[in-house]
């Protein structure tokens, strides 16, 4: 028996490696925070946060993803989800 072949991708944040298959068969939920922005009166403004959903893409897709996230956003996570999980969460989403 042949298994899905697996490539994996280091994300520029250390420690946060994401595995994937060489097909289509790719779900994440990725976590997305910004910096703390402080202004100059010394106001803090919290990071903004934002969840998105990633699936049935190659991992070149979502390598491409990666990079135009990284140039928004500060910290990134992805979560490795089930396809049923992903249906589940874009669904309540409203997608």
């Amino acid at each position: 028996m042949v298994g899905a072949s697996i490539i994996s991708y280091q994300l520029t944040r250390p420690d946060h490696r994401i595995t994937m298959s060489k097909d289509r068969n790719n779900f994440f939920k990725v976590d997305l925070k910004t910096k703390m922005i402080t202004e100059q009166d010394g106001i803090l403004y919290q990071p903004q946060q934002d969840t998105r959903y990633l699936g049935w893409m190659m991992p070149v897709d979502i390598i491409r993803e990666i990079r135009l996230l990284s140039q928004e956003w500060y910290w990134i996570k992805f979560t490795k989800i089930s396809e049923k999980r992903w249906q589940e969460l874009m669904a309540e989403d409203g997608n």
